[in-house]
């Protein structure tokens, strides 16, 4: 799987790319805070990085948000430039920066520099109210939660500290897979250094498929977000070759999205 300017309030958007519990899964995604009760308010539309051309030539669209990933054990980058976000920003593209840090201990003050350096390169650039960071996202089932939450109670601080927004993404496949509370499990400790839940969303979440309702699949996120008045947004949707639908009914469970 994998993200009109705003700012951080504002409605916020993301995409996805193929990465999650299936490679054949596609499409990009809508992402967006939760509407006012009579105002729609309009979401960032966007593609994962490794297929911002082609979103770009299926559309005549330039996306309006693009998801970026550093994997475990790259080295985190330590300026705009370094993390190659420059590109993005010049097209006028919003950016989510998923960042799986290293965990090893003899990394953590490396870390903890680079994510403060690259969050002020972000601020001076002006670029504050175009960025996302993630850290590790889809935690569950690499990390426990409370692993989890160490990890990120660690590093977001640096994100924070610089004025850069820091969250956390998680997929909705475990709910009905042996992480019920998800949300609870890995946020509960944390939810004063996070500006935002992400949520990956696909229709192999449940055993009903397109048959379930796209808000309910979300909702146990949602829901946590309201409650603990975090915005959030969606990361990664995707229709599943896997899963047994039509193209209708491909379409319709998307478009629940709209609702």
């Amino acid at each position: 799987g994998p993200d009109a300017s705003s700012g951080p309030d504002d409605a916020q958007g993301g995409n996805a790319d193929a990465q999650g519990d299936d490679g054949s899964r596609e499409a990009d995604a809508a992402t967006g805070t939760e509407p006012d009760a009579d105002v729609l308010k309009p979401v960032l539309m966007g593609a994962d990085a490794t297929g911002n051309a082609e979103f770009s030539k299926a559309t005549g669209l330039t996306a309006q948000v693009v998801r970026v990933y550093l994997t475990g054990g790259d080295s985190i980058p330590n300026s705009v430039t370094a993390a190659k976000l420059t590109q993005y920003y010049s097209a006028g593209e919003s950016v989510v920066y998923s960042i799986k840090p290293d965990l090893s201990p003899d990394s953590e003050d490396t870390n903890k520099s680079n994510l403060a350096a690259l969050s002020a390169s972000i601020v001076s650039g002006g670029y504050a109210s175009k960025t996302w960071i993630a850290l590790h996202h889809e935690p569950y089932h690499e990390l426990t939660g409370a692993q989890f939450q160490t990890m990120y109670g660690t590093y977001a601080p640096s994100v924070r500290s610089g004025g850069v927004r820091c969250g956390v993404i998680y997929q909705t496949y475990p709910l009905t897979h042996g992480e019920a509370t998800y949300a609870a499990d890995y946020t509960s400790g944390i939810l004063a250094d996070v500006d935002y839940i992400g949520i990956d969303v696909y229709p192999d979440s449940t055993s009903g498929g397109y048959s379930t309702g796209i808000l309910d699949v979300i909702a146990p996120f949602t829901t946590y977000a309201k409650d603990n008045g975090k915005p959030f947004q969606i990361d990664e949707v995707a229709v599943d070759s896997t899963v047994t639908g039509t193209q209708a009914q491909q379409a319709s469970w998307l478009a629940g999205l709209a609702n």
